[in-house]
């Protein structure tokens, strides 16, 4: 049986993207009779697991003290997983950027050779366009020729978009060690529903962070306040710009900070059309967010901004539709939905199996 030491800082029972990714992957190697031990800040009494004796910061912590708590959980775990057994093939999960480097350096002294990296941001670019770093200073310098050294002295590279690929490729890496495997919903909790709100409602889910355009939903449920009131809106989420939708005095508007995972699909599957509004960035434009995935396995069609990789997945299975960061394009956008709806209903209902994560899972035991 072969053993795999999976290393993922975000497992369920945390709720967020990265938390579900991992424990799909994770439990199907499990359920395929892989020996998997993981390596997390987090317990999962279903999984053999090593855990760090630290925890990561949080959104709410200053850029600083995330950083404190990376190198302290990255600290712990190298120990943690040079002094463990070895193990025959190495899964490490990125980001956190800052613990992985960490990690996948114990890691390349347990079996430099076959190490695999599961890439769902690209760093240290991140840490450039949110102007964290100077990517000419002799730190931004530095952390470039380390993750080129963790790319190079991996045996594989999945990256979660083919955006995402790109950029890991301009690194001269051979592009016959990189694959894709997207993100994607979780078909036996994401389903569609009968049962629609009486109003015609717009959700919004997830982070409410500064990879999102909170400003651009603040101002679309405000017009529509004003001059749309057959529209509603449901806002699910937390984060550094959630003070925008949490102050706001709209009677169009119902706000949840937190919904439990298993639940969320009840509150989205009566709603009517979803919400993914990004920055525009190279961040912004090469991610395939979560929330997306999971409008698909309801049934709901989609609005994103902007012009994306997304954008440019939905519109081809004719299941939403793709704008710039305009109110007045996005509210276009709506009416075009709501004119022929069932048109849209009709197309995802055909589409979305392949868009599950049961399906997107089961590409890791061909990488492997």
């Amino acid at each position: 049986m072969q053993k795999i030491g999976y290393i993922a800082l975000d497992i369920l029972p945390k709720n967020n993207a990265a938390a579900v990714r991992n424990s799909f992957f994770i439990d199907t190697l499990i359920e395929n009779n892989y020996n998997v031990t993981v390596f997390s800040s987090i317990s999962n009494k279903h999984y053999k697991t090593i855990n760090s004796f630290f925890q990561l910061g949080s959104n709410k912590d200053s850029n600083f003290i995330r950083l404190i708590k990376e190198l302290i959980v990255g600290i712990d775990l190298f120990f943690q997983i040079v002094f463990s057994k070895k193990q025959d093939t190495y899964i490490i999960s990125s980001p956190p950027f800052f613990t992985i480097i960490l990690t996948f350096f114990a890691a390349y002294i347990k079996n430099k050779n076959n190490i695999i990296l599961d890439i769902r941001d690209i760093y240290p670019e991140v840490l450039f366009e949110n102007k964290v770093l100077n990517k000419h200073s002799f730190i931004g310098k530095f952390l470039k020729k380390i993750t080129l050294f963790m790319y190079k002295n991996s045996k594989k590279i999945i990256g979660v978009t083919k955006g995402l690929n790109q950029l890991i490729l301009n690194h001269g890496i051979d592009p016959q060690k990189v694959f894709l495997i997207t993100n994607g919903y979780d078909e036996n909790i994401f389903k569609p529903s009968n049962e629609k709100f009486t109003d015609f409602s717009l959700i919004f889910h997830g982070t409410l962070g500064k990879f999102q355009n909170i400003q651009l939903l603040k101002e679309l449920i405000e017009y529509c306040e004003k001059y749309k009131k057959d529209l509603k809106f449901i806002v699910i989420g937390k984060g550094s710009q959630e003070h925008l939708i949490k102050n706001l005095k709209c009677n169009n508007l119902k706000y949840y900070e937190k919904v439990p995972y298993s639940e969320i699909t009840n509150i989205i599957s009566k709603c009517h059309i979803g919400l993914s509004f990004r920055t525009d960035d190279t961040i912004g434009t090469t991610a395939l967010p979560v929330k997306v995935f999971e409008y698909i396995g309801t049934a709901l069609p989609i609005i994103v901004t902007p012009p994306s990789e997304i954008g440019e997945i939905i519109e081809r299975y004719k299941i939403g539709i793709q704008t710039n960061n305009n109110i007045t394009e996005v509210i276009n956008a709506i009416d075009i939905i709501k004119n022929d709806y069932p048109s849209y209903i009709e197309h995802l209902l055909h589409v979305k199996k392949e868009f599950s994560r049961q399906v997107q899972s089961q590409k890791l035991l061909d990488i492997i």
